[in-house]
């Protein structure tokens, strides 16, 4: 999980603008810990640790795919509703769902189904769809921080 101010490797080049990404979700943040951080019995208590030391998280990149059959994926990826819990302990501004659709891995979930469970989630927890957005293949997006506000442009 990294969370990076302006002028880390990886930044977003905006002064103060904080960017997420989690690349493999569940096992970094149960497993393998972010250093020195609290022990964690969930991953909810990882991404709220992580909230609490960085501070606002303007944008999160957050995995919604692989995720079936829970049994065996839970230790390892996010499901679509997991990732949404992980945009809220964050406390993201807008989160942005992505490792999904592009190669079938071992899951067992349709390939075009994350975006689906993501909206659903989105629903019954009656949250905004452009808190938690799914972008098309291909599809780009700029954003500007300022003030502490996320703008989409």
């Amino acid at each position: 999980m990294l969370a990076r101010p302006y002028g880390a490797a990886g930044s977003s080049g905006m002064p103060g603008a904080r960017l997420s990404s989690s690349p493999e979700t569940l096992r970094t943040a149960l497993y393998d810990r972010v250093p020195g951080a609290v022990k964690a019995e969930t991953c909810r208590q990882v991404f709220e640790e992580i909230r609490r030391r960085v501070g606002k998280i303007h944008c999160s990149l957050i995995p919604i795919g692989a995720y079936l059959p829970r049994k065996f994926m839970k230790d390892h990826h996010a499901s679509p509703e997991d990732a949404v819990q992980i945009h809220l302990a964050l406390g993201s501004s807008w989160s942005v769902g992505c490792h999904w659709g592009t190669l079938r891995q071992k899951a067992l979930e349709h390939v075009l189904d994350p975006p689906k469970v993501v909206q659903a989630e989105l629903e019954r927890r009656k949250m905004k769809p452009t808190d938690f957005e799914v972008m098309k293949h291909g599809e780009t997006r700029g954003i500007v921080v300022q003030g502490g506000m996320v703008s989409k442009i």
